[in-house]
């Protein structure tokens, strides 16, 4: 049965998306023998060694405090990358030890897959028997709680590993008991995502609060609820974590002195939450020595908390050890009231961090309080908002306050804001200075601002924030026209021009083609284009083209009759300003040589060449050593740095660096490829913007089944056991350019027998190979593919336009010669030391 259904999924898979899917997963013909050399990896110290896997499973790596739904990442399957990770444990012991603590460092139960393979496990979860094919289906993050508990309790070496373990809302709620037993075996636990119901005291919580209090010392975030008061209060006596770092506390019926006693009894902690606290005032801040005093907070949070005023922060801050901690300052809904700011601002010489939220009934007068003032301020979100007001009311009362925070901004008050959040449409209005009169002097206009303000307005909490760049203001030009500071717009062409723009709808500007019209042209600084009060005098047509500047026409061009000798020749020059730009790698080979001396041929071409040894290639192609478009490279192929510098700014990638010889334990190809991905990714991550090139690869037929099936089989034999090694090369390096898929475009060029011939024409097809190819033919191949831009990730092949490729009788000669290497390895090496190669 297990037979017909296994022949029964295969036949399934003959059309359609899926038949794309299992040939990719399928394993090749080609089986490799285990290497008899030295594995490279063993000589990697264990901690780099752990780092490298790391980036396999990125998110087991986060040592945040935040819960399982709030620390997801965008753009994977974390359960997929989990698997992926599991399986580099099967390698050896040092990926194992490597591997282990990577996976039970930060323990996630997600409750699905993130990708299609959800699709069908949900399918499977559901289908109980050959009956019952629509059941209740599994729970699986159940099952994975369970599975994980058995784990740990069962190997206590796991479970030192453990410092973080987040699960979904639904599973943390239903599965407490076996939560109760897995953290019990905890004991380096520093964050879990708990059931609502331990924050409150919840009778059925209340064994897995013991654990936690028993066995977790080292848990670094907590939070108490409205019904924790009593467990809360005993906290100062027990001190079960001493390494608390953030605490929240949320609607809790307690008085200032045991908050107080609590707080002090952490010394570790430096987040504090505090909301809905109605017996809190401003005597917790007051300084006893008979009793505790509230502790330093790097980072404060204050909601509905009416009770605390401007006076108990001015006293807070009094104390030195606070103004040096406290960087962060949340105030929401407090007795703090917005005029008295000033106050707090300057008592807190680091705060970087500042949010305010009120709702005010009065106006402000400026006039009569001091202007607010912070050196360290970097983020400042001021949101004061007035209640519902009668339509006949010139402006409602908040406006007033804006008016006193941009009079501070203008002042040069904040020289470090960067981030400005305001409920107010007519700030930005209000931090531009006013324009300078036509004939003034030429002097800057006055303005606080230093650098580029981030102001982000709405008009009500429920829209979306709308981002206006508040620039530092210029001097007067010539015409007396101030270029002052102006909103720029953050409108995103795409959403209106529809998807086929893509993102980049908004980079060009417009400008004049000199017959009346206008041209788009790629804004390739980023820079917005000058106002009207650039432009030349009227009387500056009768003027020379290198005195006007680039791209301007003189009128007597414009009153000519040359219009389409100058349209061409403008033309000429855009053309020309754009060259392609293409990369060699194996020059000296037989089809990069050929490649290179074709790409030469077109003086609009820009190539950088890499080679191992450049007097060999100045002897194969001498002309190139004066060419000014051609840059030659010279190194290692595993040397990334000069890789990258060879293939940065280019258009394609000629990957030619290939073996005719089966030489034993052979990785050219691998290390190409290798080489080719870390130094890409370097310019991806330097510049997420650039645009990678195509990588042209040279594989071959005999590695694409749908080619090599069309022939003898036995020939195909004899191929593979000759070339094996070559082949297996090639095979594994473009098993690792495909786990790059996402974000490579690879076309894989798989032509037949290669030789040493003139060119008799090409073609390109899918379907056959021709079964002799000249060097020559194949390269121009290559660079049709690299010009036209397709086929990517296709293997693509070639044919012959024209009968009479000289057929190479010395390919039984190589047969016997590489069959030789497969089955007796060391041959090889012997024919190399008598020289016989």
């Amino acid at each position: 049965m297990k037979f017909l259904k296994h022949m029964r999924s295969k036949s399934r898979l003959k059309n359609g998306d899926e038949a794309l899917i299992y040939e990719y997963n399928a394993p090749t013909i080609f089986s490799p023998r285990n290497r008899s050399g030295r594995d490279c990896t063993s000589r990697l110290p264990l901690k780099l060694l752990t780092e490298i896997l790391s980036n396999i499973c990125s998110h087991a790596c986060d040592d945040n405090y935040l819960s399982l739904e709030d620390s997801m990442r965008d753009g994977g399957c974390m359960l997929c990358d989990m698997r992926d990770l599991a399986q580099c444990a099967l390698v050896s012991r040092r990926f194992l030890v490597a591997t282990q603590t990577i996976l039970y460092h930060n323990v996630r139960i997600d409750p699905v897959h993130y990708c299609e393979r959800e699709v069908d496990l949900a399918a499977k979860r559901k289908r109980k028997s050959f009956f019952e094919r629509n059941g209740e289906p599994v729970d699986a993050p159940k099952q994975r709680v369970e599975q994980f508990s058995r784990t740990v309790r069962d190997n206590q070496s796991l479970a030192i590993q453990v410092e973080f373990l987040k699960m979904p809302y639904m599973t943390r709620e239903t599965c407490i008991a076996d939560m109760a037993r897995t953290v019990s075996v905890l004991p380096n636990l520093k964050y879990v995502d708990l059931p609502d119901g331990i924050y409150s005291d919840d009778r059925s919580c209340v064994t897995l609060k013991q654990e936690l209090e028993a066995r977790c010392a080292d848990l670094r975030k907590m939070k108490y609820l409205r019904g924790a008061e009593r467990s809360f209060a005993l906290l100062s006596q027990s001190r079960p974590w001493q390494n608390l770092e953030i605490l929240e506390l949320s609607r809790l019926e307690i008085d200032p002195n045991t908050l107080v006693s609590v707080l002090a009894s952490f010394p570790a902690l430096h987040e504090l939450r505090l909301e809905e606290l109605p017996m809190i005032d401003d005597t917790i801040f007051r300084r006893n020595n008979s009793t505790s005093c509230f502790p330093p907070i790097a980072t404060f949070s204050l909601q509905s908390t009416p009770g605390l005023t401007a006076s108990g922060f001015e006293a807070y801050l009094s104390r030195p050890e606070v103004r040096e901690v406290l960087t962060d300052l949340t105030i929401l809904d407090t007795g703090v009231i917005p005029g008295e700011l000033h106050r707090i601002l300057a008592t807190a010489p680091y705060l970087r961090n500042l949010r305010i939220n009120q709702t005010i009934h009065r106006a402000l007068t400026p006039s009569t309080v001091p202007p607010l003032a912070s050196h360290s301020l970097q983020r400042f979100q001021f949101e004061i908002e007035s209640p519902s007001t009668s339509p006949h009311d010139l402006q409602p009362p908040s406006e007033s306050y804006y008016e006193y925070l941009a009079s501070s901004i203008l002042a040069g008050h904040f020289p470090s804001l960067g981030s400005l959040y305001a409920l107010s449409t007519s700030l930005p209005s209000l931090l531009l200075p006013p324009p300078a009169a036509p004939f003034a002097s030429p002097k800057a206009p006055s303005s606080g601002l230093r650098q580029p303000l981030m102001l982000y307005t709405k008009s009500i909490p429920e829209h979306d924030w709308y981002l206006t760049v508040i620039s530092p203001p210029t001097s007067t030009n010539r015409r007396g026209s101030a270029t002052a500071t102006r909103p720029i717009s953050f409108y995103n062409g795409s959403t209106q021009l529809g998807p086929q723009w893509g993102d980049k709808a908004r980079d060009s500007v417009i400008v004049g083609n000199g017959f009346g019209g206008f041209l788009a042209v790629p804004n390739e600084d980023g820079l917005r284009p000058s106002s009207s009060s650039g432009h030349k005098h009227k009387h500056s047509w009768s003027k020379s083209k290198s005195s006007a500047g680039p791209g301007f026409v003189s009128r007597e061009k414009l009153l000519g009759y040359d219009y389409l000798d100058f349209f061409i020749q403008r033309v000429n020059e855009l053309a020309g300003a754009v060259m392609p730009t293409y990369a060699v790698l194996g020059a000296t080979g037989s089809t990069g040589s050929n490649v290179l001396k074709l790409l030469v041929q077109n003086p609009a071409n820009k190539i950088n060449v890499y080679v191992r040894s450049k007097p060999k290639l100045l002897q194969q192609t001498p002309d190139i050593a004066s060419n000014p478009n051609v840059k030659i490279f010279t190194g290692n192929i595993s040397d990334t740095a000069i890789i990258k510098s060879c293939l940065e700014g280019t258009d394609a990638i000629f990957s030619t660096v290939a073996s005719n010889d089966n030489m034993p334990d052979i990785h050219v190809a691998q290390d190409t490829a290798q080489s080719i991905v870390v130094a890409l990714m370097d310019i991806r991550m330097t510049n997420p913007q650039a645009k990678l090139p195509t990588i042209v690869w040279l594989s071959s037929a005999s590695l694409n089944e749908k080619y090599y099936r069309k022939g003898p089989a036995v020939l195909h034999w004899l191929l593979m056991t000759a070339f094996s090694n070559v082949y297996g090369d090639l095979a594994h390096a473009e098993r690792y350019l495909a786990l790059h898929k996402k974000w490579l475009k690879v076309v894989l060029m798989q032509p037949g027998g290669l030789v040493e011939d003139k060119p008799h024409g090409h073609e390109l097809n899918l379907e056959k190979p021709a079964d002799f190819l000249s060097y020559t033919d194949l390269a121009a191949g290559m660079i049709e593919v690299a010009e036209t831009g397709g086929y990517g990730w296709q293997g693509v092949t070639l044919g012959v336009k024209s009968k009479g490729t000289k057929i190479e009788y010395a390919i039984p000669g190589r047969l016997v010669k590489g069959m030789t290497f497969h089955y007796f390895p060391f041959m090889w090496w012997v024919t190399k030391k008598l020289h016989l190669q």
